[in-house]
């Protein structure tokens, strides 16, 4: 069978429909019975992880809804894709689950930077400076905001890195 384009696009929908999938069955499941899936905002552990996954759900349906429009057009591109086309994209979801595996057992600041670091040399750029100065500013940045204005503690791992904002 030759891969085109319109089957690893709808792959990619199937896969981020079972991300919201099973986001939404761990509210259900953990969160709810818990007492935590209700509330404020503040309050809520649900509340952002149910907004991500409704609004990834959404962009899977505006995706889908394109993409059949484009597949019943005479303009959508069925050409096979080789192998080293889709060697980028399944590296990249790699690295992807390699960073959540590793999330809470080395934690957050650890994890973060050399993720970055590798999406970047997986897209191109080759200049160390900036590889490690965007890595290192975006992770820092990132927990900045979870830390300091969402109140989030994120995982710190075995090692204690931890910053006091």
């Amino acid at each position: 069978m030759i891969f085109t384009k319109t089957h690893v696009e709808l792959i990619a929908l199937a896969f981020f429909s079972v991300v919201a999938g099973v986001v939404f069955y761990q509210i259900d499941t953990v969160l709810g019975p818990a007492g935590m899936a209700s509330g404020d905002p503040f309050h809520n552990a649900a509340f952002y992880p149910r907004i991500v996954a409704f609004i990834m759900v959404g962009c899977v349906f505006l995706r889908a809804v394109f993409l059949f429009l484009e597949i019943r057009s005479e303009g959508r591109d069925i050409a096979g894709l080789t192998p080293g086309e889709l060697a980028r994209p399944v590296i990249l979801l790699c690295i992807f689950a390699a960073f959540v595996w590793l999330f809470s057992p080395l934690g957050y600041h650890i994890v973060s930077a050399p993720l970055i670091a590798l999406i970047m040399l997986l897209c191109g750029e080759r200049r160390a400076v900036p590889i490690v100065g965007f890595s290192l500013a975006a992770s820092l940045m990132t927990a900045f905001l979870f830390e300091k204005f969402l109140k989030i503690v994120l995982p710190i791992g075995l090692f204690p890195l931890n910053f006091g904002w």
